[in-house]
């Protein structure tokens, strides 16, 4: 689309030249900030968080495997001496036991469980409902056989509802209280000195470390939407500071195949949640844990509205500037746009108001700038038109009036030359009483009235150029104005002139028109052909249909032509090829029928055929006034 508008196109180039920059560079600064905040940020963020989250569950699984092997130290001896109390004794002096343990269990080779110590004081459920939870022999069990077995000194029951401490540990809960982690250590010693320490030690410690890093991401670092995790190797959520993801709660698919994969370094992730959109997340394997047969991984999610609120809040901060920017601009290029062209439209007013002949016209200067100058320029141009229009005016004026004094005085020369010679010729026959002086007194009458007439005639010409009559319009036929013409000019043909002939083509084809004044231009074609056929020669008239209805008139005559250099000036004012003249017949004759809205012109100029012809529309278009 084109655009035509001077205003439009300004705005637009402002808008280009600034807006757009401004808008190409935000989304750029847009697109390099996420991408930094993603490489920057959110890898770091989630590889930093989700490795804090693997070590520090490693450093619990060290703590629980460096107390279990305190413990069986001191279980050696109850297995090889039966001292419970000294046993007893031997974990109470072990730091924080009775908040980091729940049951320690120590059976001998057999699976014969020797001693059962909870750390339990004071709770709902009793000791004695404990105790008799307690089995009398744990031979079958997984993690004694496991332990009992020759290739391995210890094994780990997951998280779990421990069957020493729940009637029914095959239910599920949400509450991590609930749940336990057990390992099972090989006392050392030989086959009658040997045997297993089993302790369990709470799932809150767990929980723990889990909601601590939890909690600093949604504090610290302010992500509210925050999860952290442990996942089983097959993607099973043991632990999750979200409590409904307890009860076996299995992650996202996309999330579930990074646990499954994962590595001491953080793996990253981006899955969809269908109730949350966009998460990214990042795991890490627990591996020291997983070289003693703990294979844990550690898992921090985010959702990603809240990693990329940074870039959401610069988006509503650019598309609120860039609104800004953009009506600003858009304000200011059409104040300026108004301001500059307001100028320009008065000029182009003024060119116009000068156009139609109104040369005073003057445009307002505003200010001192290029266009200011401008306007001065065109005011002193205006002024100078308006002095040369005098001028010229005057002039023109002058030389039309020395050129009609001209004109008429060689016109008028011409009748008064025979009168004055008559006159001169009839006082020296009185003189010298010459008998033929009452004959020389009747030509000289003669003369006198055929001038006088003549002089008439020039006068006629003249005022008919020169002035201004109303058209009186009446329908007319065709056939009527050859009837004038022929009755016109039949003196004439009687007189021995070239001949005339009519070719009545166009029958009785109407038109509203001035008889008279058609009938004078007709007649100024018909006698300049006769005269120029002279004695002897052929005029043919002939009148034929247009396609919309109108009329030509042809007039043709055998006469000798026309020169090529006179063809171009035949319809100009005192032009005349002929001796005799005012040389205003055809200009007079075109002024007439232009006035009927018709056209006259030469068709041919050549000796033996010189044709003109007179083409009158269909209708009534025509001018109000005729010469």
């Amino acid at each position: 689309m084109r655009i035509r508008s001077l205003t439009a196109r300004f705005v637009l180039t402002l808008l280009l030249s600034t807006a757009l920059p401004f808008l190409v560079f935000g989304l750029i600064v847009r697109v390099g900030m996420r991408e930094r905040l993603e490489a920057q940020v959110v890898r770091v963020l989630l590889s930093d968080q989700s490795a804090l989250l693997a070590e520090r569950l490693d450093g619990l699984t060290d703590s629980i495997y460096r107390d279990a092997s305190l413990i069986e130290l001191a279980a050696r001896k109850l297995i090889a001496d039966g001292d419970v109390a000294a046993f007893e004794r031997e974990l109470d002096l072990l730091p924080g036991f009775h908040s980091d343990f729940q049951v320690v269990l120590v059976a001998d080779a057999k699976g014969d469980v020797r001693i059962t110590v909870d750390s339990f004081v004071n709770d709902g459920q009793g000791r004695a409902a404990r105790e008799a939870m307690t089995p009398a022999s744990v031979a079958g069990a997984d993690w004694f056989e496991g332990a009992m077995a020759a290739q391995r000194s210890l094994v780990w029951t997951d998280r779990h509802l421990s069957e020493f401490l729940h009637r029914n540990p095959e239910r599920s809960s949400r509450d991590p209280a609930d749940y336990s982690i057990g390992l099972a250590v090989r006392i050392a010693g030989d086959a009658g000195r040997s045997g297993v320490v089993y302790v369990v030690v709470p799932w809150h410690r767990v929980q723990q470390i889990v909601d601590d890093v939890a909690a600093r991401l949604r504090g610290d670092a302010g992500f509210a939407g925050s999860v952290a995790m442990v996942c089983d190797p097959v993607g099973r959520v043991l632990a999750s500071s979200a409590r409904e993801r307890y009860a076996d709660h299995a992650p996202p698919a996309a999330l579930a195949g990074a646990i499954r994969t994962a590595t001491p370094a953080a793996n990253l992730v981006s899955f969809v949640d269908p109730a949350d959109g966009e998460h990214l997340a990042g795991s890490a394997r627990v591996s020291r844990g997983a070289e003693r047969g703990l294979d844990w991984r550690g898992v921090v999610e985010i959702p990603a509205r809240e990693l990329f609120a940074t870039i959401r809040d610069f988006d509503r901060v650019l598309l609120g500037l860039g609104a800004f920017v953009f009506g600003t601009l858009l304000v200011w290029s059409l104040i300026a746009s108004r301001a500059i062209l307001r100028p320009v439209r008065d000029l182009a007013r003024a060119t116009r108001e000068i156009a139609r002949g109104a040369v005073d016209v003057r445009v307002r200067v505003r200010g001192r700038d290029e266009l200011a100058a401008l306007a001065r320029s065109f005011n002193g141009m205006s002024a100078q038109l308006a002095q040369s229009r005098d001028e010229l005016s005057k002039t023109a004026r002058e030389a039309a009036w020395a050129e009609m004094a001209r004109q008429v005085a060689h016109e008028i020369k011409n009748p008064l030359t025979p009168m004055r010679m008559s006159a001169q010729l009839v006082q020296r026959a009185r003189r010298e009483g010459d008998p033929r002086v009452l004959d020389l007194a009747d030509r000289l009458a003669r003369t006198v009235v055929e001038q006088t007439d003549q002089l008439a005639r020039i006068a006629a010409d003249f005022r008919q150029f020169a002035g201004k009559r109303e058209l009186r319009l009446e329908d007319v036929t065709a056939n009527q104005l050859c009837d004038d013409l022929a009755e016109l000019f039949a003196a004439e043909q009687e007189a021995g002139g070239a001949s005339l002939e009519f070719v009545r083509g166009a029958a009785d084809a109407s038109l509203r028109v001035d008889r008279g004044e058609l009938r004078r231009a007709l007649v100024n074609l018909v006698q300049n052909a006769l005269q120029a056929a002279g004695p002897g020669g052929h005029v043919v008239v002939v009148t034929a249909r247009t396609d919309d209805g109108g009329l030509v008139f042809t007039v043709r005559d055998d006469g000798p032509g026309i020169p090529a250099e006179s063809r171009a000036r035949l319809f100009e004012p005192y032009f005349t090829t002929k001796s005799a003249g005012t040389g205003l017949g055809l200009a007079i004759a075109r002024r007439i029928v232009e006035a009927h809205g018709g056209t006259i012109g030469l068709v041919s100029a050549d000796p033996g055929c010189t044709e003109f012809a007179v083409v009158l529309p269909g209708g009534s278009r025509l001018s109000p006034s005729a010469p």
